[in-house]
């Protein structure tokens, strides 16, 4: 999710939406989840706090992300957004 896909999904939600999923073929910082060296960023907990910091409909938007690979980053999200974790594995192991 770039700035410019942010900007659209807060004007969804502030256009009076129902609900909203946001699908995440890929999550990109999925493997920056803690800190080893002074100075560096955990961008999988910004990540998390951009998400988690939408605007509301009134009742949390669903992230449905797929072959995350670190489970733990599910707990960086708060109560606006409810993250779900998927994986295609399944899909590929069935073509090969």
């Amino acid at each position: 999710v770039t700035l410019s896909q942010f900007s659209v999904l807060i004007v969804l939600l502030q256009s009076f939406i129902e609900s909203l999923t946001i699908v995440l073929p890929y999550y990109p910082v999925g493997t920056n989840e803690r800190v080893e060296i002074e100075g560096k960023v955990a961008t999988a907990s910004t990540y998390s706090m951009l998400l988690s910091n939408l605007p509301t409909t009134g009742k949390p938007c669903r992230l449905m992300i797929y072959d995350i690979h670190t489970l733990q980053n599910r707990f960086y999200f708060h109560s606006s957004i409810v993250p779900s974790l998927h994986t295609s594995i399944p899909l590929l192991i069935s073509k090969l």
